[in-house]
């Protein structure tokens, strides 16, 4: 963070996960599987797939989606997504509903804006935008009111002893580009430190990296047991036309 606030010079970190409220892995996989499946993709090796290029190319040109999934670690499992922000959206709200587990989208953008989605039985229960005007869009009242985080709507994942209050306190938002967010104590807080704050809160210990950087830096030295992630990958059904991938098949 700059002395002066000055967001502008920042080159900050980008991490983005998908997180399931749940200790089990395996029904996690499962159901992530079966999601796919009725998106018309099946289950193969994903060192089998094209090299790995970026989120708009493996969707429209390899059309393969790939996934590392941790362990369940503080009642969360960890997914990062090689897809972009649409699909993590839609997937999340898939994961939700197929587990009837509390599914969030944890998203960082240069260290400067924290995101967060909530899904719940497929139903989007509450969501934040720690800067609304950084990419200078207009925003609607109602829409600055829906990303404006409700706490009081993370009840059910919330662990013992953190209350909506204490989340609240750390969800300073900024509403202009140029504003500084302070907390109730008027500290400066960047993106970054929302997101460490919030996943703090939370106990959630496996958010801070991102497919691509884990393809690009290993997963050692980003994440707790980085030994039990486990990449699994996914291309389109063979559309019996010879077009399909050169891949193998898993289950």
């Amino acid at each position: 963070m700059t002395d002066d606030g000055n967001a502008d010079e920042r080159i900050g970190e980008f991490f983005e996960s998908i997180q399931v409220k749940s200790d089990d892995r395996e029904l996690v996989l499962r159901e992530l599987r079966e999601a796919l499946r009725t998106m018309g993709f099946i289950p193969v090796d994903p060192n089998m797939l094209p090299p790995y290029e970026g989120a708009v190319q493996d969707e429209i040109e390899t059309e393969a989606r790939r996934f590392y999934v941790g362990p369940a670690e503080g009642g969360w499992v960890p997914l990062f997504p090689s897809s972009d922000l649409p699909e993590q959206l839609a997937m999340a709200q898939l994961l939700s509903e197929r587990t009837q587990r509390p599914t969030l989208v944890l998203n960082l953008h240069n260290g400067d804006v924290f995101y967060y989605w909530l899904f719940e039985e497929g139903k989007l229960l509450d969501q934040y935008d720690s800067n609304p005007g950084y990419f200078d869009e207009p925003r609607s009242v109602d829409e600055l009111s829906a990303v404006r985080g409700h706490p009081k709507q993370l009840a059910s994942i919330l662990p013992s002893g953190v209350a909506p209050e204490d989340v609240e306190a750390i969800l300073t938002q900024t509403l202009d580009n140029d504003a500084e967010a302070t907390d109730q104590h008027g500290v400066v807080l960047w993106g970054d430190e929302q997101f460490d704050e919030f996943t703090r809160l939370l106990h959630i210990p496996n958010a801070a990296h991102s497919y691509e950087d884990a393809k690009l830096e290993g997963l050692e030295g980003f994440v707790e047991h980085p030994e039990e992630f486990v990449e699994i990958g996914f291309s389109p059904a063979p559309r019996g036309n010879g077009s399909d991938l050169g891949t193998t098949v898993i289950g």
